[in-house]
């Protein structure tokens, strides 16, 4: 097998192992909320959350093109600030969608979380594209995972030490993903 082979081989079984991981802790983090916040906090804790992930599946766009432009015209270091440009018009044109579901939600407030969360989950991305883009698969993985069991480490210190309240949650969700970006 050729250096190329191997390492195409031992980027695809972190990949996996890392995905796995990455849905384990995700499952941890679903548990943890749920038990400890109890139905009415859990609902209110979901509403920032999920009006954040509408937009900020989009991002994966992000990911991608930063990776493609780094490995197809070797950009290097020049490619950070268009993809931060990207990443800026990015999050504000997902406030649109942020707080209009908000807004349909008669829950206005809830856009105020996941309009913070947007610039975090943009500069992972851009990250991550940037970690592809220079062939260190393995380290784009892992600030994948990295954000994940950060926010879930920041959710159980705060449930356990500080409230079991929603509002506790969102900001260690906020922490979590403040701390990978």
């Amino acid at each position: 097998m050729t250096e190329l082979g191997r390492t195409l081989a031992r980027d695809g079984v972190q990949t996996l192992v890392v995905r796995i991981a990455n849905i384990v802790f995700a499952l941890a983090l679903s548990i943890v909320t749920a038990r400890l916040l109890g139905p009415v906090q859990r609902g209110v804790y979901a509403l920032p959350t999920i009006d954040a992930a509408f937009t900020i599946s989009v991002y994966s766009g992000l990911v991608t093109a930063t990776s493609y432009f780094m490995l197809n015209r070797r950009a290097g270091a020049g490619v950070l600030r268009p993809a931060m440009i990207t990443a800026a018009i990015f999050v504000v044109g997902g406030l649109v969608p942020v707080f209009a579901l908000a807004a349909l939600g008669h829950d206005l407030w809830a856009a105020i979380p996941a309009a913070i969360a947007l610039p975090f989950n943009a500069m992972t991305n851009v990250a991550v594209g940037y970690a592809y883009g220079t062939k260190r698969v393995r380290y784009g993985n892992l600030v994948q995972l990295a954000t994940t069991v950060v926010t879930l480490a920041a959710m159980v210190a705060g449930l356990f030490f500080v409230a079991r309240t929603a509002g506790v949650a969102i900001a260690a969700w906020l922490i979590g993903m403040a701390v990978v970006a």
